[in-house]
């Protein structure tokens, strides 16, 4: 097969210009392979940066996800607390009130 190949001005006929183009397409077929091999490194190197992500995710979710549920266990025992210390506070205010009431009644009778 011949061919023509025309570098710097000049044109090649015959087995050299044949050589010429097929060690252009060797060097590009090399090239393809090398870029063929780049995107199966940055392939695996998503996966890697994939996995490492979703362990952060992870962890993050667990995290957010025990904190839900322990705020989710302490709003009744914080109901709960609040309606004890409520009623605590009612009965402190009303033997307060008895004591003032005690306390009236003696100063009116030594008076």
């Amino acid at each position: 097969m011949s061919t023509t190949t025309r570098t710097n001005g000049t044109t090649a006929k015959g087995p050299a210009g044949d050589e010429a183009i097929e060690s252009m397409i060797r060097a590009l077929g090399q090239c393809r392979s090398r870029v063929d091999e780049m995107l199966v490194q940055l392939d695996l190197a998503k996966l890697d940066l994939r996995e490492e992500v979703d362990q952060h995710m992870s962890v993050a979710q667990n995290a957010y996800l025990a904190a839900r549920s322990k705020l989710a266990d302490t709003k009744p025992d914080v109901t709960s607390a609040f309606a004890a210390l409520h009623k605590s506070v009612e009965r402190v205010l009303h033997d307060l009130a008895l004591a003032c009431v005690e306390v009236d009644a003696v100063v009116k009778r030594e008076s």
